[in-house]
């Protein structure tokens, strides 16, 4: 027997165990709902299937925690009711009603354990200013040494973006700024190769005249030479 369902009848009903009230699934219609055997197809109930997301949040944020409060938050729970439900069936939405149902509710709950962990880890870290300060200095030096990492190889694009989101970290992060006024008194230097390049390697010409527009002010006369290379390349 075949029936076609329209969630939109079905809200009352599911308004405990949809995942999220505004999700695709809640609001679209299934497709033909095959009630006997496997041959069904509600692709929606695959899509509701996003704990995933907030609930590697919570992981991240809740180590991050833990590192500096005696708080180790169990997420054993969230994990086992969201891969309960990433069988072939669940993924594919090609169960019946009454898994589709349970799948939801154990997502639901899945959520609500992951939701509550992330947001009092946040909260944790949050309030603690010296622990902010902390972990700014940690992603400003992060990302620091991979700027190194990529002018030692030979990556100045790359270098430069890591020094700059080091910056973005850490406004004061004396090193990064070091190796970006580095990088500065390079431009002309970086202009010269690539425009040695231009015919052999348009590519990388043009960005390093790409690099060359945001190490020097834009008034400058290396700015306007290096505008002009890349209006010609392109």
């Amino acid at each position: 027997m075949v029936d076609e369902i329209d969630l939109q009848n079905l809200d009352d009903r599911l308004a405990a165990t949809t995942l999220l009230a505004l999700s695709p699934f809640a609001k679209r219609k299934l497709e033909t709902f095959v009630h006997l055997g496997p041959l069904v197809g509600c692709p929606h109930i695959g899509d509701a299937s996003q704990p995933v997301a907030t609930l590697v949040d919570a992981e991240k944020f809740a180590v991050i925690a833990s590192l500096y409060y005696d708080w180790n938050p169990n997420l054993d729970k969230a994990w086992r009711l969201l891969l309960f439900g990433q069988h072939h069936d669940a993924l594919t939405g090609s169960d019946t009603e009454n898994v589709n149902l349970d799948l939801l509710t154990q997502w639901r709950e899945s959520l609500t354990i992951s939701t509550a962990v992330r947001n009092q880890a946040l909260a944790l870290v949050a309030a603690d200013s010296q622990l902010v300060r902390e972990i700014e200095q940690h992603l400003a030096d992060m990302y620091y040494v991979q700027g190194i990492e990529a002018q030692l190889a030979d990556e100045l694009e790359g270098a430069f973006d890591a020094f700059a989101i080091s910056l973005q970290w850490q406004p004061g992060h004396a090193a990064s700024t070091r190796k970006l006024r580095e990088l500065a008194d390079r431009a002309d230097a970086i202009y010269a190769a690539a425009v040695a390049v231009v015919r052999s390697d348009p590519d990388l010409a043009r960005r390093r005249l790409e690099l060359v527009t945001r190490l020097v002010p834009n008034a400058s006369s290396l700015a306007r030479m290096a505008r002009q290379q890349l209006a010609a390349l392109r």
